[in-house]
């Protein structure tokens, strides 16, 4: 098992993924029931790692690309 402050990083994103669980309805009769929860997750999980995490390192800029 990981070491707990590692898990303590994880709770605002499990906190986000609970919240979609409770709010996104999913059809129980038909193809594709969950396809709105997981496109709600992904989308989800994307904007939380795009505003909270970043490179350990960060690593110059090719040439020309300034």
């Amino acid at each position: 098992m990981p070491p707990p402050e590692l898990l303590a990083e994880l709770i605002p994103l499990a906190a986000i993924t609970a919240e979609k669980l409770r709010t996104v309805p999913v059809r129980l009769i038909g193809r594709g029931g969950a396809n709105d929860l997981i496109s709600e997750l992904v989308l989800a999980a994307a904007l939380y790692c795009a505003k909270h995490v970043r490179p350990a390192t960060t690593s110059p800029a090719p040439p020309g690309r300034d």
